[in-house]
């Protein structure tokens, strides 16, 4: 058992490694993809219509990439959240033996919970090119848009 442990924690932060790496593969093509389409468009030097267009396209290929990173992103701050306050949880010396026992056995049933949540949805997910366009969209136009201005106090 004690020499499992390691064993374990080294697979794990492998996996770990693993994960980041291909997440900052697939934020490297998302700006490769956008870059394409602003040389492409530095090339062809459009107007008007023609460089929304162009815009409009280079979004479109970037997007998959785009979304692909986000969630990647979101997962890795997920696990680390999760493991934090699992370790937290689960390493408290203030409580006794069996209950971190009963803690231990109440994460793993949460967890199975989850995991059968998500395979459930996963099942009933339909995303089309135009509704992860749109939400996408949405959450960059939230992203840049700024914040109102605090009125100054007067003392």
């Amino acid at each position: 058992s004690l020499a499992v442990a390691p064993f374990a924690q080294l697979s794990q932060a492998l996996l770990t490694s693993r994960y980041r790496w291909d997440t900052l593969r697939a934020g490297l093509r998302s700006f490769r993809s956008l870059r394409r389409g602003v040389r492409k468009s530095k090339a062809t030097k459009p107007t008007g219509y023609e460089r929304q267009a162009q815009a409009q396209a280079a979004m479109d290929e970037a997007l998959p990439n785009l979304i692909h990173t986000a969630w990647r992103a979101v997962i890795l701050d997920v696990q680390a959240t999760a493991r934090r306050t699992a370790e937290l949880v689960l390493h408290d010396k203030s409580i006794d033996s069996q209950a971190r026992r009963q803690r231990a056995q109440a994460l793993e049933r949460l967890g199975r919970i989850f995991l059968e949540a998500g395979r459930v949805e996963a099942g009933k997910a339909e995303y089309s090119q135009a509704s992860v366009r749109a939400s996408f969209q949405e959450a960059l136009a939230g992203s840049m848009s700024r914040p109102p201005r605090k009125a100054r106090q007067v003392d």
